[in-house]
């Protein structure tokens, strides 16, 4: 990848991953949250489930991020791979999950909620079908789902990229969420396959490489 782009992407991911707890340090209310209905707002269960999702998400962002840039699979430092993956296991799981309860409260309406619903249920089962791989020793299938899931996690920064955009061409906050609800995960994946072929392709080059030289 692209040096600038590795630094940009990096500084999102630092912005948008420590944004949730500066909130919180600061005690300050998250934008959308002064959006909704006080009847959602006030109820016990989304206030945990919001949360939980915010939290969770940024810890999954940044430790996701870790797995990528740091290199730690191979070599001296594999077991902080391990360490960092089961914390991001857990982060998704609380995530995800937390996120499907409070997908149907979603600004916009039913759009934005089958977005951010469909969104939720990918992220889990392709980390969950990731975690299986590796537990089975199936590293190649692994790294390849573990990029689909970090693309979908990466949402969390293409969404405040791509809100601010719409707004500028459409006035409705709500139809605005409508698109962003799919947009803000929809071309990750397509990214992430792009990824995955190249990976694949330059693999195989090296495996034919390989055989030709032992020949």
């Amino acid at each position: 990848m692209n040096r600038s782009l590795i630094i940009i992407a990096s500084c999102l991911v630092l912005t948008i991953g420590f944004l949730p707890f500066g909130y919180y340090l600061l005690n300050v209310p998250f934008g959308l949250f002064n959006m909704k209905n006080r009847e959602i707002t006030t109820n016990v269960f989304w206030q945990l489930f919001f949360h939980l999702h915010i939290v969770f998400a940024a810890t999954a962002l940044l430790t996701g991020w870790l797995q990528f840039r740091l290199k730690l699979s191979k070599g001296p430092h594999y077991h902080w791979h391990g360490f960092i993956g089961e914390i991001y296991a857990i982060s998704f799981i609380i995530s995800s999950l937390s996120a499907l309860y409070i997908s149907p409260y979603s600004n916009g309406g039913t759009p934005a909620f089958l977005g951010f619903f469909t969104l939720s249920i990918l992220w889990f089962v392709i980390t969950l079908l990731g975690y299986i791989n590796i537990q089975n020793v199936i590293t190649i299938r692994h790294q390849q789902l573990m990029i689909y899931s970090y693309a979908l996690c990466f949402s969390g920064v293409t969404l405040r990229l791509w809100l601010p955009t719409l707004l500028l061409f459409i006035t409705e906050f709500d139809s605005a969420y409508n698109i962003v609800a799919w947009l803000c995960w929809i071309p990750n994946l397509i990214v992430a396959h792009i990824i995955n072929k190249k990976i694949n392709k330059t693999k195989n080059s090296n495996h034919i490489f390989q055989l030709k030289k032992n020949k």
